[in-house]
Protein backbone atom coordinates (compact mmCIF):
# COMPACT_ATOMS: atom_id res chain seq x y z
CA UNK A 1 0.00 0.00 0.00
CA UNK A 2 1.09 3.59 -0.63
CA UNK A 3 1.59 5.43 2.64
CA UNK A 4 0.44 9.01 3.11
CA UNK A 5 3.05 11.32 4.62
CA UNK A 6 0.29 13.06 6.61
CA UNK A 7 -0.58 9.86 8.46
CA UNK A 8 1.05 7.63 11.06
CA UNK A 9 1.33 3.86 10.53
CA UNK A 10 1.92 0.80 12.66
CA UNK A 11 2.03 -2.87 11.64
CA UNK A 12 0.56 -5.37 14.10
CA UNK A 13 -0.43 -9.02 14.28
CA UNK A 14 -3.83 -10.05 15.58
CA UNK A 15 -3.25 -12.72 18.20
CA UNK A 16 -5.43 -15.61 19.39
CA UNK A 17 -6.21 -13.79 22.65
CA UNK A 18 -7.52 -10.78 20.71
CA UNK A 19 -10.33 -12.83 19.19
CA UNK A 20 -13.73 -14.33 19.84
CA UNK A 21 -14.84 -17.96 19.47
CA UNK A 22 -14.83 -17.58 15.66
CA UNK A 23 -11.26 -16.22 15.68
CA UNK A 24 -12.54 -12.78 14.71
CA UNK A 25 -11.15 -9.71 16.47
CA UNK A 26 -13.35 -8.71 19.36
CA UNK A 27 -14.90 -5.25 19.20
CA UNK A 28 -12.93 -4.47 22.36
CA UNK A 29 -9.73 -5.35 20.48
CA UNK A 30 -10.57 -2.91 17.69
CA UNK A 31 -11.23 -0.14 20.22
CA UNK A 32 -7.97 -0.91 22.04
CA UNK A 33 -5.94 -0.55 18.87
CA UNK A 34 -7.97 2.47 17.73
CA UNK A 35 -7.16 4.25 20.98
CA UNK A 36 -3.62 2.96 21.36
CA UNK A 37 -2.48 4.08 17.91
CA UNK A 38 -3.40 7.67 18.80
CA UNK A 39 -1.22 7.50 21.90
CA UNK A 40 1.64 5.96 19.93
CA UNK A 41 1.36 8.66 17.27
CA UNK A 42 1.49 11.39 19.91
CA UNK A 43 4.44 9.72 21.65
CA UNK A 44 6.28 9.68 18.30
CA UNK A 45 5.85 13.47 18.25
CA UNK A 46 7.23 13.72 21.79
CA UNK A 47 3.92 13.74 23.68
CA UNK A 48 4.01 10.53 25.67
CA UNK A 49 1.54 9.78 28.47
CA UNK A 50 4.24 10.84 30.95
CA UNK A 51 4.77 14.14 29.10
CA UNK A 52 1.05 14.79 29.06
CA UNK A 53 0.69 14.17 32.82
CA UNK A 54 3.70 16.33 33.62
CA UNK A 55 2.08 19.13 31.64
CA UNK A 56 -1.34 18.58 33.25
CA UNK A 57 -2.96 17.08 30.16
CA UNK A 58 -4.76 13.86 29.40
CA UNK A 59 -6.79 12.92 26.32
CA UNK A 60 -10.10 11.21 27.12
CA UNK A 61 -12.28 9.52 24.54
CA UNK A 62 -15.67 11.21 24.24
CA UNK A 63 -17.22 9.47 21.23
CA UNK A 64 -16.30 6.86 18.65
CA UNK A 65 -17.79 5.33 15.52
CA UNK A 66 -16.56 2.07 13.97
CA UNK A 67 -17.55 0.61 10.60
CA UNK A 68 -16.57 -2.99 9.88
CA UNK A 69 -16.00 -4.22 6.34
CA UNK A 70 -14.40 -7.39 7.70
CA UNK A 71 -13.08 -8.11 11.16
CA UNK A 72 -9.36 -8.97 11.27
CA UNK A 73 -8.80 -12.57 12.30
CA UNK A 74 -6.33 -14.49 14.45
CA UNK A 75 -2.70 -14.51 13.17
CA UNK A 76 -3.48 -11.89 10.52
CA UNK A 77 -0.91 -9.15 9.90
CA UNK A 78 -2.51 -5.75 9.45
CA UNK A 79 -1.48 -2.12 9.09
CA UNK A 80 -3.14 0.63 11.11
CA UNK A 81 -3.24 4.15 9.68
CA UNK A 82 -4.19 7.22 11.73
CA UNK A 83 -4.29 10.97 11.39
CA UNK A 84 -5.57 14.03 13.25
CA UNK A 85 -8.54 15.18 11.17
CA UNK A 86 -9.72 18.36 12.89
CA UNK A 87 -10.26 20.25 16.10
CA UNK A 88 -13.84 21.44 16.49
CA UNK A 89 -15.06 23.11 19.65
CA UNK A 90 -13.51 21.15 22.53
CA UNK A 91 -13.19 17.95 20.48
CA UNK A 92 -10.05 16.58 18.82
CA UNK A 93 -11.11 14.29 15.95
CA UNK A 94 -8.84 11.42 14.95
CA UNK A 95 -9.52 8.86 12.21
CA UNK A 96 -8.14 5.34 12.00
CA UNK A 97 -8.22 2.70 9.26
CA UNK A 98 -7.20 -0.96 9.58
CA UNK A 99 -5.83 -2.53 6.37
CA UNK A 100 -5.04 -6.12 5.43
CA UNK A 101 -1.68 -7.03 3.88
CA UNK A 102 -3.04 -6.24 0.40
CA UNK A 103 -4.11 -2.71 1.36
CA UNK A 104 -7.82 -3.49 1.58
CA UNK A 105 -9.77 -1.56 4.20
CA UNK A 106 -10.98 -3.83 7.02
CA UNK A 107 -12.24 -1.41 9.68
CA UNK A 108 -12.68 2.37 9.56
CA UNK A 109 -13.08 4.53 12.67
CA UNK A 110 -13.50 8.10 13.74
CA UNK A 111 -13.04 9.19 17.33
CA UNK A 112 -13.57 12.43 19.23
CA UNK A 113 -11.38 13.25 22.22
CA UNK A 114 -11.41 15.92 24.91
CA UNK A 115 -8.37 17.38 26.61
CA UNK A 116 -8.64 17.37 30.40
CA UNK A 117 -6.61 18.13 33.48
CA UNK A 118 -5.78 14.70 34.97
CA UNK A 119 -5.92 16.01 38.53
CA UNK A 120 -9.14 18.05 38.48
CA UNK A 121 -10.81 16.02 35.68
CA UNK A 122 -12.02 19.31 34.20
CA UNK A 123 -12.04 19.78 30.42
CA UNK A 124 -9.59 22.37 29.12
CA UNK A 125 -9.67 24.30 25.86
CA UNK A 126 -7.70 22.91 22.90
CA UNK A 127 -5.90 26.26 22.67
CA UNK A 128 -4.15 25.52 25.99
CA UNK A 129 -2.43 22.42 24.58
CA UNK A 130 1.29 23.16 24.34
CA UNK A 131 1.98 20.35 21.88
CA UNK A 132 1.63 20.57 18.12
CA UNK A 133 -1.55 19.46 16.37
CA UNK A 134 -1.41 18.82 12.61
CA UNK A 135 -4.96 18.43 11.25
CA UNK A 136 -5.23 16.73 7.86
CA UNK A 137 -8.59 16.82 6.06
CA UNK A 138 -7.42 15.21 2.84
CA UNK A 139 -9.21 11.97 3.67
CA UNK A 140 -11.92 10.77 6.01
CA UNK A 141 -12.78 7.40 7.51
CA UNK A 142 -15.84 5.81 5.88
CA UNK A 143 -18.08 5.33 8.91
CA UNK A 144 -21.08 6.87 10.63
CA UNK A 145 -20.32 10.22 12.26
CA UNK A 146 -19.17 10.15 15.87
CA UNK A 147 -22.09 12.27 17.02
CA UNK A 148 -24.00 12.47 20.28
CA UNK A 149 -26.41 9.53 20.45
CA UNK A 150 -30.05 10.31 21.12
CA UNK A 151 -31.47 7.22 22.79
CA UNK A 152 -35.14 7.80 23.51
CA UNK A 153 -36.60 4.29 23.58
CA UNK A 154 -37.36 2.51 26.83
CA UNK A 155 -34.61 0.12 27.89
CA UNK A 156 -34.73 -3.05 29.95
CA UNK A 157 -32.48 -3.55 32.97
CA UNK A 158 -30.49 -6.75 32.41
CA UNK A 159 -27.88 -6.78 35.15
CA UNK A 160 -25.33 -5.13 37.42
CA UNK A 161 -21.61 -4.85 36.68
CA UNK A 162 -19.12 -3.96 39.43
CA UNK A 163 -15.97 -2.20 38.27
CA UNK A 164 -12.92 -4.37 39.01
CA UNK A 165 -9.16 -3.91 39.20
CA UNK A 166 -8.59 -5.28 35.68
CA UNK A 167 -10.94 -2.65 34.19
CA UNK A 168 -8.86 0.31 35.37
CA UNK A 169 -6.13 2.06 33.39
CA UNK A 170 -3.37 4.54 34.33
CA UNK A 171 -5.89 7.39 34.24
CA UNK A 172 -7.57 5.67 37.22
CA UNK A 173 -10.84 4.93 35.49
CA UNK A 174 -12.28 2.23 33.23
CA UNK A 175 -10.27 2.02 30.01
CA UNK A 176 -12.48 3.08 27.10
CA UNK A 177 -12.25 -0.22 25.20
CA UNK A 178 -13.47 -2.14 28.27
CA UNK A 179 -16.88 -0.52 27.86
CA UNK A 180 -17.22 -2.18 24.45
CA UNK A 181 -16.50 -5.54 26.06
CA UNK A 182 -19.07 -4.87 28.78
CA UNK A 183 -21.68 -3.95 26.16
CA UNK A 184 -21.02 -7.13 24.18
CA UNK A 185 -21.42 -9.24 27.33
CA UNK A 186 -25.03 -8.10 27.71
CA UNK A 187 -26.13 -8.74 24.12
CA UNK A 188 -27.69 -12.18 23.41
CA UNK A 189 -24.98 -14.63 22.38
CA UNK A 190 -26.80 -15.62 19.19
CA UNK A 191 -26.69 -12.01 18.04
CA UNK A 192 -23.00 -11.68 18.89
CA UNK A 193 -22.28 -14.66 16.62
CA UNK A 194 -23.29 -12.45 13.70
CA UNK A 195 -21.02 -9.87 12.11
CA UNK A 196 -21.02 -6.28 13.34
CA UNK A 197 -21.53 -3.67 10.63
CA UNK A 198 -21.42 -0.50 12.74
CA UNK A 199 -20.82 0.46 16.35
CA UNK A 200 -21.05 3.85 18.01
CA UNK A 201 -20.38 4.77 21.63
CA UNK A 202 -20.62 7.91 23.77
CA UNK A 203 -18.92 8.42 27.13
CA UNK A 204 -20.62 10.68 29.66
CA UNK A 205 -19.27 9.99 33.14
CA UNK A 206 -16.21 8.00 34.08
CA UNK A 207 -16.60 4.78 36.03
CA UNK A 208 -14.03 4.04 38.73
CA UNK A 209 -12.92 1.15 40.89
CA UNK A 210 -15.54 -0.61 43.04
CA UNK A 211 -18.48 1.38 41.63
CA UNK A 212 -21.47 -0.60 40.42
CA UNK A 213 -22.93 -0.10 36.97
CA UNK A 214 -26.52 -0.88 36.00
CA UNK A 215 -26.77 -2.24 32.46
CA UNK A 216 -29.85 -1.60 30.33
CA UNK A 217 -30.49 -2.84 26.79
CA UNK A 218 -32.89 -2.75 23.88
CA UNK A 219 -32.61 -5.50 21.26
CA UNK A 220 -34.61 -5.20 18.05
CA UNK A 221 -33.96 -7.01 14.75
CA UNK A 222 -30.42 -6.09 13.60
CA UNK A 223 -29.98 -3.35 16.20
CA UNK A 224 -28.92 -3.32 19.81
CA UNK A 225 -28.64 -0.48 22.30
CA UNK A 226 -26.68 -0.79 25.55
CA UNK A 227 -26.48 1.80 28.32
CA UNK A 228 -24.43 1.70 31.51
CA UNK A 229 -25.63 3.81 34.43
CA UNK A 230 -23.75 4.70 37.60
CA UNK A 231 -24.99 6.51 40.70
CA UNK A 232 -24.61 9.95 39.12
CA UNK A 233 -26.31 9.09 35.82
CA UNK A 234 -25.29 7.57 32.50
CA UNK A 235 -21.67 6.43 32.20
CA UNK A 236 -21.79 5.20 28.61
CA UNK A 237 -24.31 4.51 25.87
CA UNK A 238 -23.75 2.67 22.62
CA UNK A 239 -25.50 1.23 19.60
CA UNK A 240 -24.78 -1.79 17.41
CA UNK A 241 -25.92 -2.50 13.88
CA UNK A 242 -25.44 -6.15 12.85
CA UNK A 243 -25.13 -7.41 9.28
Amino acid sequence: MIKNENCFYKDIEIRFYDCDNKKRSRLETIMRYMSDIGGIAYAAKGYSHTWLWENNFVFLLSRASIHVNRMPVSDEFITIETWEREVKGVLFYRDVIFYDKYGNSLVECTSAWVLANPHTRSIVKPSTFTGEINPYDGQKADCLPATRLKITEELNEVGKRKIRYSDIDANNHVYNAVYAGIACDYIPSELMQREIADFRINFKQEAVLDKEMTIKTKIEDNNATVVGEIENGISFECEFIFK
